[in-house]
């Protein structure tokens, strides 16, 4: 499975590089921050009936929009033929800057009772791969010094919890807009950087 990190197609101007991307992959999995729903004209753009690609959802992504697409796996979940455990959303440092339904959304975390019912969903399946947009606040310092001055979000605690019931070979995850990697007690944490494209087997 290949993944993809951050494209944010606002900033582009297009979705036409993510779609040159996702045509050259057998199989991949986009990580989020597509900015969705931010520019209607920008969102006829998105390849939504690529049949080999899906789609989490960032902070940046208007969450109504993304849930009507066929591509979007969903707020959470697992994909059983892959062993993968997916969480969309996660929390913006800069939602004070923001202007609330037009490039944010008060629903871009997952409510608290969506985070208990899907760590109850992650511990029953204890995935060989997670992946999320955020990753989980023990690890989020390593891959942010930003994060220092912040306190870890709803997302990255209940990524955290996760974590501590089970620990997957792999975590995947974007937002930090750089490519990176680390092992920690046997898990392999790997950022993927804005439009990089990483794969595990």
């Amino acid at each position: 499975m290949h993944f993809i990190g951050d494209i944010h197609a606002q900033m582009l101007g297009s979705f036409s590089a993510y779609r040159r991307i996702i045509k050259r992959l057998p199989r991949s999995i986009q990580l989020g921050d597509l900015n969705l729903g931010v520019d209607k004209k920008l969102d006829k753009g998105f390849p939504n009936a690529h049949p080999d690609h899906m789609f989490i959802r960032g902070n940046h992504d208007n969450p109504e929009v993304c849930r009507q697409l066929q591509s979007h796996l969903g707020d959470y979940g697992y994909l059983e033929d892959d062993d993968i455990f997916f969480v969309g959303g996660g929390y913006s440092i800069d939602k004070d800057q923001r202007v609330i339904g037009i490039n944010w959304w008060p629903d871009e975390e997952l409510g608290y009772q969506q985070c208990a019912e899907a760590i109850s969903l992650y511990m029953e399946k204890r995935p060989r791969i997670a992946i999320s947009h955020e990753c989980p606040s023990s690890v989020r310092d390593l891959f942010s010094t930003l994060s220092l001055h912040i306190r870890p979000s709803r997302t990255s605690l209940a990524l955290q919890d996760m974590l501590d019931a089970h620990r997957p070979r792999f975590w995947v995850f974007g937002h930090h807009h750089e490519t990176r990697h680390v092992e920690i007690d046997g898990t392999v944490f790997l950022c993927v950087g804005s439009s990089d494209v990483k794969e595990i087997k």
